[in-house]
C-alpha cells in the first residue's frame, strides 16, 4: 500500500485503502470513487469477487477499475477484462506507468 501511496502522491489524489476484501466491499458499497485499484488476491475475498459485486449492484458500477496482480498471464487479463476491469497491471507496479494510466483515465 505504501508503494501505491508513493506512486500517487505527485498527482495529489485522495487515496482510500482497504486492508482486506471485506473492507473493500463495504467501502465500495458506501462511497463513490473516480477510480478503483483492486488486487486480484486479498486476505479474505478474491478481488474478482469484489469486482463482480462492484459491477452488478454497487454504486461504483461503471467506475474504472484497474486490477493488480502478481501474474501477467493471459488468463488473469482475460478474467479481469471480462468482469469489467479496464486494465491489469502486474505487481510490483511501475509508479510512473501507473500515474500515467490514472491521469489518462481521469482526464488529468
Amino acid at each position: 500500500m505504501r508503494l501505491l501511496e508513493e506512486a500517487l502522491r505527485p498527482g495529489n489524489y485522495h487515496i482510500d485503502f482497504a486492508s482486506n476484501g471485506g473492507i473493500a466491499k463495504q467501502k465500495t458499497a458506501e462511497e463513490e470513487y473516480d477510480l478503483i485499484l483492486l488486487d486480484t488476491v486479498l486476505p479474505d475475498l478474491s478481488g474478482y469477487k469484489i469486482l463482480e459485486t462492484i459491477q452488478e449492484s454497487n454504486k461504483n458500477a461503471g467506475t474504472p477499475v484497474i486490477m493488480l496482480s502478481n501474474s501477467n498471464g493471459f488468463n488473469t487479463l482475460e478474467k479481469s477484462l471480462k468482469l469489467g476491469a479496464i486494465d491489469l497491471m502486474t505487481v510490483p507496479v511501475n509508479p510512473e506507468i501507473l500515474l500515467l494510466k490514472i491521469k489518462k483515465i481521469l482526464g488529468d
